[in-house]
């Protein structure tokens, strides 16, 4: 059970709960805790997602290019290693 809390201005010197007074009990406060860390996970796969998105766009183009970059030094590797080994 959970604690009582006097309720702000009881007159009666806080003989109700603040649950009470609300209509809240146990099981309705559970639902909404698991409610609203169901809507935390949402916002969170949100934001991944568009973390994920705008990483594609910017990330991707640089990536490539780096790659072609040392794909281009590699190949003059190899031509400068088989021309010093005669082949």
């Amino acid at each position: 059970m959970m604690a009582r809390m006097p309720c702000v201005g009881d007159p009666r010197g806080g003989e109700e709960t603040m649950e009470e007074v609300s209509g809240m009990g146990e099981r309705s406060t559970k639902r909404l805790s698991g409610q609203s860390t169901l809507e935390y996970i949402l916002v969170f796969l949100a934001v991944l997602l568009a973390v994920g998105a705008a990483a594609t766009q910017f990330i991707q183009p640089k990536a490539s290019k780096a790659i072609e970059n040392s794909g281009a030094v590699l190949e003059k590797a190899s031509v400068k290693l088989g021309t010093g080994l005669g082949l």
